[in-house]
């Protein structure tokens, strides 16, 4: 006769075992939380009032505080370690042109062109002329 603790332990492996299937790591420390999200609709959340509020950082915010590069207005150069200097215009919309020797890029927003700078190694950044 099997015991519910037997019965336990035996649910607890065949989840283990289906987990291991998809490749994910069963163990108890290996659970992480979400970093970011919104609380949802339960009794505790509507008991702290904070049904629908965002909690932890957004990707986004964090992007911002590592963008290199000015979300003013205005006209930049950038240049990379074998000093090849690109052009960069932030027009007042949010969007951005960068064109070089090589390079014609166009981007919707600072962030995703801050991104792309600083992975293809620009970093320098002298701003040519300001807009107003």
């Amino acid at each position: 006769m099997y015991t519910g603790e037997d019965i336990k332990q035996r649910q607890q492996e065949l989840r283990d075992n289906i987990l291991k299937g998809f490749g994910a790591d069963t163990s108890e420390d290996s659970i992480e939380k979400a970093r970011h999200g919104v609380y949802a609709d339960t009794p505790e959340n509507r008991k702290l009032n904070r049904v629908g509020r965002e909690y932890g950082k957004s990707s986004k915010k964090e992007d911002k505080k590592e963008s290199h590069m000015s979300a003013k207005p205005g006209e930049y150069d950038f240049e990379n370690e074998e000093g090849e200097t690109l052009a960069v215009r932030v027009y007042k919309d949010g969007g951005v042109k960068a064109s070089g020797a090589d390079v014609r890029k166009d981007f919707n927003d600072v962030e995703s062109a801050a991104k792309w700078l600083k992975q293809n190694g620009y970093t320098k950044q002298k701003e040519v002329k300001g807009d107003d």
